[in-house]
Parts: C-alpha cells; structure tokens; sequence
C-alpha cells in the first residue's frame, strides 16, 4: 500500500479557561508536570489512544524538541511516574478526552486540536496552548492491488489540490497538506490551525517510522506500569 498525506492533526496542551484564564496557564509541558504551581485534574493519552503521551515526558525533562526522537524509553517512563498521581484518567479515545474536559473532570490535558476546538465553539470555556505541540500526519492509502487503482488516485490528485485541502481547515480544524491551501483560508483561522507557519514554530512531527518499531516494546512496558 502506498499513502500520502492529507491533513495535519496535533495534540496540543489543552486547558480550561475558568480555571487558568489566558495568560496564566502552563506554557509548556515541563510546567504541565508542575501540580504545585498549577494544580488541578489532569488527563494524558493512553497506549489504547495510538500511543501515550511519552514525547511530552521528555520535554517536561528538559528534552529539546529536535532531540525527542528517538525516545529515551526508560527516561520518558521516569518522567511519567512524576505527573502520574495528578492524571485522573488516560484517555483511550478523541471522544472521551473531549467529554472530560466540557465536564471539567480534568482542567488540563493532552487533546487533539481538533476535538478541543469543536466543543470550544459550541461554547465549553476551553484553550490551546500551542507550544510544544506534536504535529501528526494522517493518510490516504490506496492498495496495489485494488479494484480502481486509477481512480482512487484521481481522487487523492483532486483533494489535495489547493482548493478542495483547504476544507480541511474549514470543517475539521486541521492543517492542510498542501502549502497554497493556507493562502485562501482567513488569517483568523490560519492562526488555529497545526501547521500554519506560525504554529509549525512551536511544534515538533511524531515520528511514526519509531513508534511503527517500537510500539509493541512501548506496549508492555505500559501495560505493567500503568497497574502500578
């Protein structure tokens, strides 16, 4: 099978605006991990959810953002054990990070931009804060050996063309692909999307080819310590 990009999603550091009013809300992932400077109810990524949340570990330990990869296993784990008696949950799926946040079960979290943004427009007093934030790429893939092979790559030519991508920031909250689609989008919306020029400054790319290697590793060492 072979795959190409089409939108850019992230999971950013979400908060409640109630609790943290802009300006006053953890900046970074080190002072995520600060439950005496910023208390309140926490959540992280589950292993179930893709992957836990083991990039933002190593940042809350002074990792740099061009020296995440590859991850430090042992490290990232350490790390976690730190924050892990203030996560009230790790989220398993886009829906329920969403829905515990809109409930205030937690007031800070890992979040995919995406499921923030759309219970923030429906009113739920809920922010992002875009630094260190981990961009990820999702795909269309088209089998070698499938019924239209042609077709199926006309398709993909067409969505990815300036005008039909930048949907993807309209409806979805996520970055186009394509570089051209960001110039007919309003500024406003620019603004909020991963993968913007300004946003891509604070962001780092999840390294899927690692993890592809490293997932099962990664999932039973998770498996023991999220019992303990």
């Amino acid at each position: 099978m072979r795959s190409v990009g089409t939108n850019l999603y992230s999971t950013v550091l979400g908060y409640n605006k109630e609790t943290y009013p802009t300006g006053k809300q953890p900046e970074n992932w080190e002072q995520f991990w600060d439950a005496k400077a910023f208390p309140g109810s926490r959540m992280l990524a589950d292993m179930a959810s893709g992957s836990p949340n083991l990039e933002f570990a190593l940042l809350a330990d002074g990792v740099p953002m061009d020296k995440i990869f590859p991850i430090d296993i042992e490290r990232a784990f350490k790390s976690m054990a730190r924050v892990k008696p203030f996560i009230k949950k790790f989220w398993d799926t886009g829906a329920l990070s969403a829905q515990m946040m809109a409930d205030k079960d937690v007031v800070l979290g890992s979040i995919w931009n995406g499921r923030l943004q759309a219970i923030a427009q429906k009113g739920a007093p809920l922010a992002i804060e875009w630094n260190q934030h981990m961009l990820q790429i999702q795909a269309y893939g088209i089998f070698k050996d499938g019924p239209n092979p042609k077709a199926a790559q006309l398709f993909v030519d067409y969505s990815m063309a300036p005008h039909p991508n930048a949907g993807m920031g309209f409806e979805l909250n996520y970055g186009p692909i394509n570089r051209k689609s960001f110039d007919l989008l309003p500024a406003a919306t620019v603004a909020n999307l991963p993968g913007s020029p300004e946003n891509l400054k604070r962001s780092f790319l999840q390294d899927v080819h690692w993890w592809d290697e490293n997932r099962a590793k990664v999932n039973s060492i998770w498996s023991k310590w999220i019992l303990t």
